[in-house]
């Protein structure tokens, strides 16, 4: 039964469950490049060399997988299933830092879309404050 639901699913979207990060972000509208073309602060000029390192960063299974689990999450939350964050967003600044590698000073929004479901604008956060903090 569940193979013959993926089988349906795949001719109908052309979905998988091998999708990488990037084509499941792409299916939420959403590129590497755009956010940091999007940023909410001046603090990246350099939006090539950004969006490079961003690339490498969910080229790391363990943050793919972080943005994944992020994405599913956020779909429990916005159906209203889970109201809590408090957890989510300690691994969220957990992962800041690690992709830093150190403890962050500074921790900013940088996501700047209110459209964004908030558990899918708290990793990415979470992901380009890292990005931004190894970088410096």
């Amino acid at each position: 039964v569940y193979q013959g639901v993926k089988n349906a699913i795949f001719k109908q979207n052309g979905i998988t469950a091998q999708r990488n990060i990037f084509q499941r972000l792409r299916d939420r509208k959403i590129t590497p490049y755009g956010l940091v073309k999007k940023a909410a602060c001046d603090c990246m000029p350099d939006t090539s060399a950004v969006g490079a390192e961003l690339e490498t960063v969910l080229l790391d299974t363990r943050y793919a997988d972080f943005v994944a689990a992020a994405m599913a999450m956020s779909d429990i939350y916005e159906a209203g299933l889970t109201t809590d964050l408090s957890a989510f967003e300690i691994w969220c600044r957990a992962m800041a830092d690690e992709i830093a590698g150190k403890p962050l000073k500074t921790y900013r929004p940088l996501i700047d879309d209110a459209a964004m479901p908030r558990v899918q604008r708290m990793a990415l956060d979470a992901i380009m404050n890292g990005v931004y903090g190894r970088m410096q």
